[in-house]
């Protein structure tokens, strides 16, 4: 997805005795995918957006969902100022219908409205998820976004005999996702490291469903074989990926609470959710005044553009949480043992990886992070910076190679020759080569983004 970029950038460098340099840079695009995060209840993918979020439209005609209203009320879950809402293109969504003060809980859910890992156990598939245990355990998903996936399996095979069929037959049948497009639609992305995931999460899947196959086939009273099994297993496992929470309880416990996780997601929103381990409920507590007709979001957890494209679909122009992944310098051979070194000694990661390859979005501004400057500032040293340090034979390419091994052996060997403040700029050369090949890897990862969707 090609977003315009606007960058700006600014050195204000200057010298008495100890040298300043800022860096700053502007965008509204954004590459590279940030680690994940637990989901904390999700709401229907937008389909098909770039920021916008989903707004009411007078021209949609009201879609009411009565059973399922019904059905939550009848169990407990109370959700008295709020209704489920159609905003239309396959998007549902949660909005006010009375006024809600800030800190008023919006969503109560009680424990039994919960699917758990503990209520799988339990269940009619309990002889299942012990006999699958191991091929559980060690799925890409995870242990209990898996069992709840396979709940869900057999539950949606149960059709309208399932007690939680209002709840399921509410979540969307299909997906928009990039995980779900075609290859050629892929390409739009334009990113190699998002379609790389994806396809990496497509063959996951798939080696998951493989693990359990056998003993799902050997329950067809439970997994009905009429059903696409490895479709039905896609469908269940980003269900349960998407929407599940983490209850905050000891030992860990996660979650599928229906109408908690109908609410969208907003990256600015205050609006969360809180888990009172007494009462044992999950509420949803809101974190703005709304007013009638205010659509209610959630925050889906501090997660950049490319992992919300990649997990539901949508990205924001202003999400505060972008990052900008910048590139690895290429290091002539004959410098990397003592840049290693010097890095070894001064505690720098001499990699840009995913610890500190990212910019950080700084309210309208990204920043670079003083890890990665640090990184930098150390594989930018070259011969003039090494010779003020007093680094002496710096270049092993130009030592006989039967020297070489005892070379690198010495620089092994702590020495106050390779201290030095990597925190702060090294020379007014280093400092504009760290800078500069910021710029050069920002320079080419935009101009991979060859076509516009507009």
């Amino acid at each position: 997805v090609l977003m315009s970029f606007i960058v700006a950038f600014v050195v204000l460098m200057y010298c008495s005795g100890t040298c300043l340099s800022m860096i700053f840079f502007f965008f509204q695009a954004e590459d590279g995918i940030r680690d994940a995060q637990e989901s904390r209840g999700l709401g229907d993918v937008y389909k098909r957006q770039l920021s916008p979020e989903p707004y009411l439209d007078p021209r949609l005609p009201p879609v009411e969902y009565p059973r399922f209203m019904e059905w939550i009320a009848a169990n407990g879950v109370t959700s008295a100022k709020v209704k489920v809402h159609n905003f239309g293109d396959g998007i549902r969504g949660v909005v006010a219908t009375e006024p809600i003060s800030r800190g008023e809980a919006i969503i109560t859910v009680p424990h039994s409205m919960l699917i758990t890992v503990a209520l799988v156990e339990t269940s009619a598939i309990g002889a299942v998820i012990r006999e699958a245990a191991s091929a559980i355990k060690r799925s890409s998903m995870g242990g209990p976004a898996m069992t709840i996936a396979l709940y869900l399996m057999h539950q949606r095979a149960l059709g309208a005999e399932s007690p939680w069929h209002p709840y399921i037959d509410l979540l969307p049948k299909s997906f928009h996702t990039p995980v779900f497009w075609k290859d050629e639609e892929l390409e739009w992305l334009q990113s190699r490291e998002l379609i790389a995931t994806i396809r990496k999460q497509r063959l996951s899947v798939k080696r998951d469903y493989d693990s359990v196959a056998t003993v799902i086939d050997a329950h067809p009273e439970l997994f009905p074989p009429k059903f696409s099994q490895l479709d039905l297993f896609r469908w269940a496992s980003q269900i349960a990926i998407t929407r599940y929470c983490e209850l905050g309880t000891i030992p860990s416990t996660v979650a599928l609470a229906p109408m908690y996780d109908l609410p969208n997601h907003s990256p600015s929103t205050k609006t969360t959710f809180r888990y009172d381990k007494n009462q044992q409920t999950l509420s949803v507590i809101s974190g703005h005044v709304y007013a009638p007709g205010d659509q209610i979001f959630m925050s889906y957890g501090d997660k950049n553009n490319m992992a919300l494209m990649y997990a539901y679909g949508i990205s924001f122009i202003d999400n505060p949480a972008a990052t900008v992944r910048i590139g690895m310098p290429v290091l002539p051979p004959g410098y990397q043992p003592v840049l290693k070194a010097i890095a070894r000694y001064n505690h720098v990661n001499p990699l840009l990886d995913d610890s500190n390859n990212k910019l950080v979005r700084y309210k309208d501004m990204f920043t670079v992070p003083d890890a990665t400057l640090a990184t930098l500032r150390v594989l930018m040293l070259r011969e003039l910076d090494l010779d003020e340090m007093g680094i002496s034979n710096w270049n092993v390419s130009a030592i006989p190679e039967k020297e070489r091994p005892n070379r690198i052996r010495e620089l092994h060997r702590p020495s106050a020759r390779l201290a030095l403040l990597p925190s702060q700029p090294v020379s007014i050369a280093n400092e504009l080569m760290s800078l500069g090949f910021i710029l050069q890897s920002l320079v080419n990862r935009i101009s991979r983004y060859t076509r516009c969707l507009e």
